[in-house]
C-alpha cells in the first residue's frame, strides 16, 4: 500500500480500480495511432516495457513514460489539450 491505496503491478501509484476497459480501450486507441507514426521515433515506455514507433533511424527522438493507466484516457479522449496535460 502506499498513501492508502492499493498498488498496481507496474503502475506503483495508481488504483487498483480505476485499471478497467475503458483504460484499456484507451491504451489501444493510443498505441494504434502511434503506430501510423510517420515521422521521427518515439519510445513508449509502459509498465517498464518500451514500445518503438516511427522510423527506426530518425534523429528527431522522443521517450514518453507511462506512470499513470489515466494517461490513455486522457490522450485518446481529451484531443490536443489532453495529450498536453498527460
Amino acid at each position: 500500500m502506499r498513501n492508502g491505496r492499493q498498488a498496481c503491478a507496474g503502475y506503483p501509484d495508481a488504483s487498483a480500480a480505476r485499471i478497467g476497459p475503458l483504460d484499456r480501450l484507451a491504451r489501444s486507441l493510443v498505441l494504434e495511432s502511434l503506430s501510423r507514426f510517420g515521422s521521427g521515433r518515439v519510445t513508449l515506455v509502459d509498465a517498464g516495457r518500451p514500445a518503438d514507433f516511427g522510423e527506426p533511424g530518425a534523429s528527431l527522438r522522443a521517450t514518453i513514460r507511462v506512470h499513470d493507466p489515466l494517461f490513455y484516457r486522457k490522450v485518446a479522449f481529451g484531443g490536443s489539450i489532453g495529450g498536453g496535460e498527460a
